[in-house]
This record gives structure tokens, C-alpha cells and sequence, in this order.
């Protein structure tokens, strides 16, 4: 699909599944009606941002042109189509972030309102509806300075807390239906906020700033635990995955390498449990699903990995004409990406392949290593001396055929082996 507006943020709005109505048919055969399946939708933001660029500040829900659009669409612009959009004033910038509430009916937008006014209401609340897209109220997220902007976002798991993070390092959380600030909220840190996130119980949320990560009580504001980058690297995007494992994108400068670590907080909290080298090139976007990592690189490549071993799935080169901004993970496997230029594709994740069985391989080589041991002792040990072995040989009878020689085995003669011929 293509926007035509410079897309900075996307997000995964997941619609609960409609209530199922039975039909006459199923009371009448008493047969159990099908499950209705929730539906993964878009939600992607951008625009010119303010004065007179041509190009409009816009929220747009994306949804899938048909309900197989997912399985049977890849490298494509034409899955998606645009449900509703909600656009903002030209005096107003473009939206840099985008938070999903799990009930899939609120989104929390980063819009920045016209420069000179304040407060300034940067952060918006939009409400998903059968009419369209509508904003309900808004919230302060960003500190004094002008320049400032909402860099991320994110709702908890259980819908309680919104937590925002901004491009000077001002960190934010609201909590309750009215996203009333807690009392230790705001904090600042000293660099851009590159993403926030949650851990499975909502009782922590984790801060990734290009120096550190930062992991902090819900309740409380302290720090339960900090996260230092490794010298000569930063900390690009933290993302919460399943069983609460925690995804970080992390590049070098010299040299300009990229890595994916993995961290499980409560098993090894100074060190992660996996990693694994991505490119020779800095990672500039990440999304986690429940099988499947997406993450952009700086070339314009999409990289395909599995959540759980971090196998590369795949590797798609030169995904987008211009860098990519988003990725998400809307299905088990389906990648979505965003650019720049107003693209948005949709890429299919292959099946991982089943890794061969350590036992499985010894077990193959061990009767490779008999067969091959047996097919030479046939030519070179003379056959009397085979038959005094026991040795079952091959033998080219008058025929010209070959001969299975078994009548010195009596096991194997009793299994008929001592017919076998070929030619």
C-alpha cells in the first residue's frame, strides 16, 4: 500500500472476535459452531509535519483486502487498504508514535500540537469505533522544549498503565481509565527514549535508552534494575516478547555491527540468555511476535528471525527503495514494514525448518561407515575367508547378474535375503 506520506510508526490494533451467533442449521444438527478468530488490523502514523508541505498529518487503520491476505501475499503493496484515517491540522506535526490499547478500541498518538501553544497536549487519545477514528482527549508527554516530541509509546498488558518516552529522555505513566500521571511520574533520562515497554504482569516496565536499559516498578518508580551498553555500542530498541523474554537491538560503531540479544530478567538479569550478529550494518527498527523477530536494517534489508533459536528465517535485501521506519508482527507469520516514503509491505515468515537430531545424525553415519566398510571387505578379502566370517557378500553369477551370497548366514537366508539379485 502506498500512503504517500512519510510513515513513522506502526502498530498491531487487534479487534476482539465478534460473539458467534448460532445459526439454525447448528441447533437443528446440534454440531458446536466454529470459534470466531480475532482480527490483527494496521494502525500506521506519519505526515509532512507543520506548515505548508502538501503532505497531511495522518492516523490511518489499515485493514487486509480479503480474510487469506495474510497467507497468500508477500513482497506486495496491495494486502492492505485503507478503514479510516483521522487527519491533523497542518499547523500540527506528524505523529512519531503509536501505542495500542489491548481492548483494540483506543490508540495513544504522538502528535505534537501547533508550536507556541501551551501546554502542549502532544500526547492523543483516539477512540476506534464503527464511525471511524475520533480523538477524545489528550496529554502532556514531551518536557519544555519545543523541539521535544512523544519518540514512544506503549499500553500494559493489562490495559492499566500507558507509558511514553520522548526524544530528550522524558519518561511518563498514566494509569487508570482516566491515564491520571503517577505521583512519581515524570522522570528524565539523559538521552532519547527508544522505546518503552511492559513486562508480562504489568508490574515492570522497561526503558531502553541508547546508554542503558532501564527496568522500573509500576508502582513504585524505583529502578529495580539498570542495563549498561557495552563500550563502543548502544541500545537501538527493547521489545517484550513471549514468556517475557526481553528482545534488544544493539549496535557497534566501531565496527558498525548490529546484534539481536534476548534477556531473561529473572534467570540472568546482568547477562543475555541469547544473541546472535545480524549484519555488518546498523538495525534500525524491531518487532517481536509470539514465533517470529522482524528487524530492519539501515540498507533497507528486512531480516526474518525465529523468536525462539534466532535462526535466520529469512533475508530480504533491499526490502524498500528507502529505509525503513516500522516493522511489525500482526500474525504468526506475517512481517509488516513502513518507510519513508509512504510504503507499506507484506512479507510471509517461512516455516522454520526442523534442525537435525544429534542421535539421528551418529545413528545415519554409524551405518554409512558399516556399508561402506562392507562393500570394501567384498573386494578385497577373498570370499572363502568371508564365509568362515559370516559375512553375507555380493557375487556376479553366469548371468551377469549380481548375487546377494548368503547361505553361510543363517539368519539371513531364513529372511529370504538369499534371493535378492540384480540385473
Amino acid at each position: 500500500m502506498d500512503l504517500a506520506i512519510p510513515i513513522n510508526s506502526a502498530a498491531v490494533l487487534v479487534q476482539p472476535a465478534p460473539p458467534r451467533r448460532d445459526s439454525d442449521d447448528d441447533k437443528d444438527h446440534g454440531a458446536t459452531p466454529e470459534p470466531q478468530r480475532a482480527k490483527a488490523l494496521i494502525v500506521v502514523g506519519g505526515g509532512g509535519g507543520p506548515g505548508k508541505t502538501g503532505l497531511k498529518n495522518k492516523v490511518c487503520l489499515l485493514d487486509w483486502k480479503d480474510a487469506d491476505a495474510t497467507l497468500r501475499t508477500d513482497a506486495t503493496v496491495d494486502a492492505l487498504t485503507a478503514r479510516y484515517e483521522l487527519c491533523f491540522g497542518t499547523d500540527e506535526d506528524a505523529p512519531w508514535s503509536l501505542a495500542v490499547h489491548p481492548d483494540g478500541t483506543t490508540i495513544a498518538a504522538g502528535v505534537n500540537g501547533p508550536a507556541g501553544k501551551v501546554p502542549n497536549r502532544n500526547c492523543r487519545i483516539l477512540r476506534v469505533s464503527e464511525d471511524g477514528l475520533k480523538e477524545t482527549s489528550a496529554l502532556t508527554t514531551v518536557g519544555k522544549s519545543a523541539d521535544d516530541y512523544q519518540s514512544a509509546a506503549e499500553y500494559s498488558p493489562d490495559g492499566q498503565y500507558l507509558a511514553t518516552g520522548s526524544d530528550e529522555g522524558t519518561f511518563c505513566l498514566f494509569h487508570g481509565p482516566s491515564l491520571t500521571p503517577h505521583p512519581w511520574s515524570p522522570k528524565t533520562y539523559p538521552s532519547k527514549v527508544y522505546t518503552v515497554a511492559f513486562s508480562p504482569s504489568s508490574k515492570h516496565v522497561r526503558i531502553t535508552t541508547a546508554k542503558a536499559i532501564h527496568v522500573l516498578s509500576t508502582d513504585s518508580g524505583d529502578t529495580l534494575l539498570e542495563i549498561t551498553a557495552p563500550a563502543g555500542r548502544t541500545f537501538r530498541a527493547g521489545r517484550t516478547g513471549a514468556r517475557g523474554l526481553f528482545y534488544t537491538l544493539i549496535n557497534g560503531t566501531k565496527p558498525a555491527r548490529s546484534a539481536l540479544a534476548v534477556w531473561d530478567f529473572d534467570a540472568s538479569p546482568t547477562k543475555p540468555v541469547k544473541t546472535t550478529t545480524l549484519a555488518a550494518k546498523p538495525a534500525v527498527a524491531l518487532a517481536v511476535g509470539e514465533s517470529a523477530v522482524a528487524v530492519a536494517l539501515a540498507d533497507c534489508s528486512l531480516v526474518i528471525l525465529d523468536a525462539v533459536s534466532l535462526r535466520v528465517l529469512r533475508v530480504v535485501r533491499d526490502a524498500h527503495d528507502v529505509p525503513i521506519t516500522s516493522v511489525v508482527v500482526p500474525e504468526r507469520r506475517t512481517v509488516v514494514s513502513a518507510t519513508g516514503d509512504g510504503k507499506v509491505k507484506v512479507w510471509r515468515v517461512p516455516e522454520p525448518s526442523t534442525p537435525w537430531n544429534p542421535v539421528l545424525i551418529a545413528v545415519v553415519l554409524a551405518m554409512v561407515v558399516v556399508l561402506l566398510t562392507w562393500f570394501v571387505a567384498a573386494v578385497v578379502v577373498p570370499p572363502g575367508e568371508l564365509v568362515k566370517l559370516g559375512v553375507p557378500f555380493w557375487r556376479v553369477d553366469a548371468q551377469g547378474g549380481v548375487r546377494l551370497v548368503t547361505a553361510h548366514v543363517p539368519w539371513l537366508r531364513g529372511m529370504g535375503l538369499d534371493a535378492v539379485r540384480f540385473g
